[in-house]
């Protein structure tokens, strides 16, 4: 089998919620310098989530710009069915992701 046809047809690795949290704290330090952010991985029965919270700073909506593009999970209530998605890392590499991201600008419940 050619190297291209291996690329093509491998699974993406998965990545753990522990290393999520690395990138999004990487990425909200480097686009909110200053700001103070706590960045916590959660992983419980059936799943795992990112939690983010900070006081005061950037809009919340400009802080999940930044950490949701890692969220490579979804919910669709209507279904009732979760959808998974491929997540990009700032290296260009495609990686699965089940963990749901939660910004919250007094903390995540």
């Amino acid at each position: 089998m050619s190297a291209k046809l291996q690329l093509l047809t491998a699974e993406p690795r998965w990545l753990s919620a522990a290393d999520l949290a690395r990138f999004i704290r990487a990425d909200l330090k480097a686009a909110f310098p200053g700001v103070k952010f706590s960045v916590r991985s959660r992983t419980y029965s059936m799943g795992s989530s990112v939690d983010v919270s900070y006081a005061g700073g950037p809009e919340t909506s400009a802080v999940r710009d930044v950490a949701e593009r890692y969220q490579g999970i979804g919910f669709d209530g209507s279904d009732d069915s979760t959808h998974y998605h491929p997540v990009t890392l700032p290296s260009g590499e495609i990686v699965r992701a089940s963990s749901y991201i939660c910004v919250q600008r007094d903390g995540c419940l």
